[in-house]
């Protein structure tokens, strides 16, 4: 789920993601929720500053990788991260 605004400036988006159910065995909580957060700012016509926020509840998960014989491949989701940037395009 998620939600998001636009416009010729700014940029905002807010995205949830979540599940219960899943075996603590594998490197998770049964149930989490995690929230992700991107903004950006448009300084002039070909460049853009931006900030990406992951995974602000620090909920531990696990992603799927690779399809192997037994199953899926499972490995430990990232912590709370945040990354700032800038992009210029020529």
């Amino acid at each position: 789920f998620g939600i998001s605004y636009h416009d010729d400036k700014f940029g905002a988006e807010l995205m949830g993601r979540g599940a219960s159910g899943q075996s603590s065995a594998q490197f998770a909580d049964s149930k989490y929720l995690t929230m992700d957060l991107s903004l950006q700012y448009k300084i002039r016509k070909n460049w853009k500053v931006y900030v990406n926020l992951y995974n602000l509840t620090n909920a531990a998960f696990t992603e799927y990788s690779q399809v192997t014989t037994d199953g899926r491949y499972r490995y430990p989701a990232a912590g709370r991260q945040f990354f700032i940037g800038t992009d210029y395009k020529f």
